[in-house]
């Protein structure tokens, strides 16, 4: 599961992390600390086969058959297990794939009957981009195009695991042309990319539960206790 992050990069930062040229559409895009399902944040795809456009989706997937907008909060996730096979996600795990820029994400621990939210990033605080899927959907009743996207997630490890049971994919450089490209469309070649993703090692420590309101969206989200 992952259902809050932060990402706060200077826009110069997305363009320098990645092995090749990218269209950077994030010219008025504000530090978000505290990036929660339905808002506009940032994602990498291809809109079209040219080059890939870095630009704000709505986060929470709605499928382009879909009828409401409304399922779109019960879709900010997809096991990468099983996307392939959830009508909600096999055309786009196929077709539309996406990499969401991250500095880091929130996960919860139970302990004693309250739930005590930890930071996962980097050691050196850049970007991790995560697999993601991505659609387009426009609503019939007053013609509003909508681009949205997926969190693809898996099992935990290490360290971790130990906050909870399922994180993000995190792909790794040498992977990102391959994971947007719209020319891999066969679906055992896309799952054993997702699956042979190398372990990574996160510097994980609590922070204030008062990050639990969303509208706290500041440095102190991410603040050590």
């Amino acid at each position: 599961m992952c259902g809050r992050f932060g990402v706060y990069a200077e826009s110069k930062e997305y363009n320098t992390q990645l092995p090749f040229n990218i269209r950077n559409g994030l010219f008025d895009f504000e530090p978000n600390y505290n990036a929660a399902p339905s808002q506009m944040l940032p994602a990498l795809y291809y809109p079209e086969n040219d080059a890939p456009l870095l630009e704000r989706l709505r986060w929470g997937l709605i499928p382009r058959w879909a009828k409401d907008r409304k399922i779109g909060y019960r879709l900010i996730n997809a096991r990468s297990e099983t996307a392939d096979e959830k009508p909600a996600f096999r055309d786009a795990f196929i077709r539309r794939r996406a990499l969401i820029p991250v500095n880091g994400w929130y996960e919860w621990l139970s302990q004693k009957g309250q739930k005590q939210p930890y930071w996962h990033t980097r050691m050196d605080d850049r970007l991790l981009w995560l697999a993601g899927l991505w659609d387009a959907w426009t609503d019939k009743n007053s013609g509003e195009s909508i681009r949205s996207f997926t969190i693809l997630t898996q099992d935990a490890y290490g360290e971790i695991a130990r906050i909870h049971n399922r994180m993000p994919v995190v792909m790794q450089p040498d992977d990102y042309e391959r994971w947007l490209s719209p020319v891999m469309n066969n679906k055992t070649e896309i799952s054993d990319l997702i699956r042979t993703q190398p372990q990574i090692e996160l510097n994980i420590y609590p922070v204030s539960s008062a990050m639990n309101r969303v509208q706290l969206n500041d440095a102190s989200c991410i603040r050590t206790l």
